[in-house]
């Protein structure tokens, strides 16, 4: 699935696979974003209880535009995901923020890369039932 906020800024997302330790609705994912400035990406583990609340919460922003939806991934500091109002008339940011955890030595260290999007009225609909309707496939899948 891809979204695009405009000709050069865009976030791709693939399921690669599902179910972790026998649990069959957490979902391994692969992101990809490119903004005007920076590119980011990763591939990490959302759980299951977690997507379903960002769903609903995507639902909700879609139908009322208000409220915020977040997605976090199972690993800290891999996948952050927030569409969050900017005021009370329709305008939203999106923000989306990789990462990953490693060490030098015995100091741990993190890498990231983070972008923010812009959103209007429809457009903010737009990309609510774009991702409600990719991420609930997957949990069916």
């Amino acid at each position: 699935m891809k979204l695009e906020f405009n000709h050069k800024e865009y976030l791709e997302i693939r399921s690669s696979d599902h179910g972790t330790a026998g649990i069959g609705y957490d979902c391994q994912l692969t992101l990809g974003f490119q903004s005007e400035y920076v590119h980011g990406q990763t591939e990490t583990w959302v759980d299951g209880p977690e997507m379903e609340q960002f769903i609903e919460q995507l639902r909700m922003v879609e139908k009322t535009l208000s409220g915020e939806a977040t997605l976090s991934a199972t690993s800290p500091d891999e996948l952050l995901i927030e569409l969050t109002p900017i005021d009370l008339l329709g305008h939203y940011s999106f923000k989306i923020k990789t990462g990953h955890r490693y060490f030098v030595h015995s100091k741990m260290s993190i890498a990231s890369a983070e972008a923010e999007f812009p959103l209007y009225g429809q457009q903010v609909i737009e990309i609510c039932i774009s991702l409600a309707s990719y991420f609930e496939s997957k949990l069916s899948a």
